[in-house]
């Protein structure tokens, strides 16, 4: 009976947020090793980039290295030297998909990534490990110097012609030929926060199909026990109070313990 509650709060409360494309260049006219660019949020939310799927010029199956760097404000005028920039282990390896497919890569949801603060702008520089590949773009015109939707705007700017800060520029504006994945984010430390979701709303159904899961395993070793929400030490340590407790700090948001 204990669970049965927390059931019918399962089915009332938010979902999880489903994620924004931002389409590209539809087709490449050429290729680079490195790229930069701006993504501007146009809303009071901030967003962080999930997926990134590229026009990748190497055979099926090569193993590509995608890199990124960031930085606070644009990238113009900030290209030749990686000073005031972060990055350099956000890299992601996967199978390319062919020079006439998208290669996507999924980026982790951990420090450091790809963030855009809520109206503000943010850098940011792409590049392949190595040079035997490259990232395909197309010309201005005919391609679009800017791509944007209702809650986030890309601003294309040089893509070089080796991997890294200060390399010789092969085209001064040069969009992607791809799509850009996103959701909204929200920092949530809370303990209600059991899946640690940083997409908004960071509390969600899956916090309690966490907490379920995490109950279900129970308490073991001699660190502290998860699941007991409550911090008691009368045994039965875990019981339908560690439920009310969680319930309670789900009802007190993001701001709560």
């Amino acid at each position: 009976m204990r669970h049965a509650g927390l059931a019918v709060l399962v089915l009332a409360s938010a979902s999880a947020a489903q994620p924004v494309s931002l389409p590209l260049a539809a087709a490449p006219t050429g290729h680079a090793a490195a790229f930069f660019f701006d993504l501007t949020s146009l809303t009071s939310d901030p967003y962080f980039i999930s997926h990134l799927c590229l026009r990748i010029d190497a055979p099926a199956g090569t193993q590509v290295t995608l890199t990124a760097w960031t930085r606070p404000g644009t990238h113009a005028g900030n290209t030749a030297s990686s000073i005031g920039w972060t990055g350099g282990v956000t890299s992601f390896t996967v199978p390319a998909a062919g020079p006439s497919a998208q290669t996507c890569f999924t980026v982790q949801f951990s420090d450091p990534f790809i963030l855009i603060p809520a109206s503000q702008t943010t850098g940011v520089m792409l590049m392949l490990a190595s040079q035997a590949s490259a990232i395909g773009f197309s010309s201005v015109p005919p391609a679009a110097a800017s791509y944007a939707n209702a809650t986030l705007r890309l601003d294309a700017g040089p893509a070089a012609d080796a991997p890294g800060f200060g390399a010789a520029v092969l085209e001064p504006v040069a969009p992607l030929a791809g799509v850009l994945t996103y959701y909204a984010y929200e920092a949530c430390p809370a303990y209600a926060n059991c899946d640690q979701s940083r997409i908004k709303p960071a509390l969600n159904v899956n916090d309690f199909i966490c907490f379920n899961e995490v109950y279900a395993a129970g308490c073991f070793g001699t660190g502290p026990c998860r699941a007991n929400c409550d911090e008691s030490t009368t045994p039965p340590i875990l019981n339908v109070l560690d439920f009310i407790c969680f319930l309670n700090k789900f009802a007190l948001g993001c701001a709560g313990p």
